[in-house]
């Protein structure tokens, strides 16, 4: 299978232990006036780099979504790499793993707090109003699921994913229709006045909803280990 692994990064970065593995391939996120760093961008060919603000890493699913095509996308980070028996994943183990599974994702990320409360902290709760508001609008049938997880202490955070490209495109469908329709309100009064453009609101929403398509739909999914990297190993 061809099996393609986006790793997002905003720096420039040399990572030794991805050489010879064509799997992987380093993308250049972040906002459009930055200097290119040698990377393929996530704001080239059909993209929403424009919009990077609200989106952060989530530019890159959307380009992936849009560019690619391939039969098994992952997204990953330049300091956070999923492993499998304390090694790297690899085009061979993901295509072994995806035979019983429909996605592998990082292990659970446990709160002391529900998770509303968590993302409290970088939002407010009219994000939390608003984004009720459109799924009772577009997907009544997972407002239930919705709340169930909001309430719970442990998510999947970082928005890193790999599965068949043909689920990813499917999930891009459902979770941009749903944020490009809270970024068209948000933009707008009254809510723009409670939250602000630069504190990344759909890549957070996108770490809620990840966890609630992925129950709703009852997918099958493999948590495993993510290793973490100091942010400023790999700088060049």
């Amino acid at each position: 299978m061809d099996t393609k692994l986006l790793v997002c990064t905003h720096k420039d970065v040399s990572i030794p232990f991805l050489d010879g593995k064509d799997e992987y391939t380093i993308i250049q996120s972040g906002p459009v006036s930055a200097p290119n760093l040698g990377f393929i961008r996530a704001d080239s060919f059909c993209n929403i780099g424009y919009l990077n603000e609200y989106f952060s890493e989530v530019e890159v699913h959307y380009w992936a979504w849009k560019n690619l095509k391939c039969d098994v996308i992952g997204i990953l980070h330049y300091h956070r790499f999923l492993c499998y028996e304390d090694k790297l994943i690899t085009k061979d183990v993901i295509e072994t793993l995806l035979e019983d599974n429909d996605f592998l994702v990082p292990t659970y990320y446990t709160t002391k707090v529900p998770i509303k409360m968590l993302f409290m902290r970088y939002s407010s709760l009219v994000s939390f109003d608003l984004l009720h508001t459109i799924l009772s609008k577009k997907y009544p049938e997972y407002l239930s699921t919705y709340y169930d997880l909001i309430g719970e202490q442990q998510f999947i955070n970082f928005n890193i994913l790999v599965c068949k490209k043909s689920l990813f495109d499917s999930y891009c469908e459902w979770l941009f229709g749903i944020l490009f329709e809270f970024l068209d309100k948000v933009k707008k009064e009254p809510y723009c006045q409670s939250i602000p453009p630069s504190n990344r609101i759909c890549g957070y929403l996108s770490e809620i909803l990840f966890g609630v398509y992925l129950s709703y739909n009852n997918y099958k999914y493999l948590n495993l280990p993510l290793k973490i990297y100091d942010a400023t190993e790999f700088d060049r």
